[in-house]
């Protein structure tokens, strides 16, 4: 962001430190981003798993999204649960399958095109069809 010196000179103690906060926290979103801007020469298909792998990151670094799908006990108790209804050959695989306590790749997009309303709907008209057709073409 460009901001003239006048904006923020008496806040630039604040501004610095929220920048650093920023480029530290998110360092990771921004590299993935910074890939997809400054390289060309990456193939298409790279440059879409780059940015979606940099929402991903983005959810999981923000204090303003939670990524985890249940609180930690309930997740653990409900799994728990879930194996011991299973005839005892499938618990080794669905205890496996079970572990993931993660909202899905296209709840966090929503999540982060809600907390980011004006822009999303600036690069898509519908945020909930862009969210589902994000994920699925990511995930297939």
């Amino acid at each position: 962001m460009v901001a003239p010196f006048e904006a923020v000179k008496n806040r630039l103690g604040e501004v610095l430190a929220e920048w650093h906060r920023v480029c530290t926290q998110l360092e990771p979103v921004v590299d993935l981003f910074a890939a997809v801007a400054l390289y060309h020469e990456l193939f298409l298909e790279a440059r879409f798993l780059f940015l979606v792998q940099a929402l991903e990151i983005y959810h999981a670094c923000s204090a303003r999204f939670e990524s985890r799908e249940l609180p930690k006990q309930q997740h653990k108790e409900w799994v728990s649960r879930s194996v011991e209804a299973l005839p005892t050959e499938l618990r080794d695989w669905a205890k496996g399958k079970l572990l993931l306590n993660s909202r899905s790749l296209c709840v966090k997009l929503l999540e982060i095109f809600k907390a980011h309303q004006s822009e999303a709907k600036r690069v898509f008209d519908d945020v909930e069809n862009a969210a589902s057709r994000i994920a699925y073409t990511r995930n297939y």
